[in-house]
């Protein structure tokens, strides 16, 4: 999830060949749920360069609380 939403959020500034992934990373906070609970993904692209950019992805359970966060770079 941290690849494909890292992936989008570079797609949302105009680059849809999005390119390969060279750093990701994921870091669990919390639990999830159950199976069949919803998990809400943000994914922000923070910086966008002319070779690399730098994405952040949170990932939030049913509650609205912080179940993991990501970083991922293209």
């Amino acid at each position: 999830m941290v690849d494909l939403g890292g992936s989008l959020a570079v797609a949302s500034k105009g680059l849809f060949a999005t390119g390969v992934s060279t750093d990701l990373n994921v870091t669990y906070i919390n639990s999830g749920g159950k199976i069949g609970d919803t998990i809400r993904a943000e994914a922000n692209c923070d910086k966008f360069g002319k070779m690399l950019a730098y994405t952040s992805i949170t990932f939030y359970n049913g509650k609205d609380q912080l179940v993991a966060r990501g970083s991922h770079t293209k």
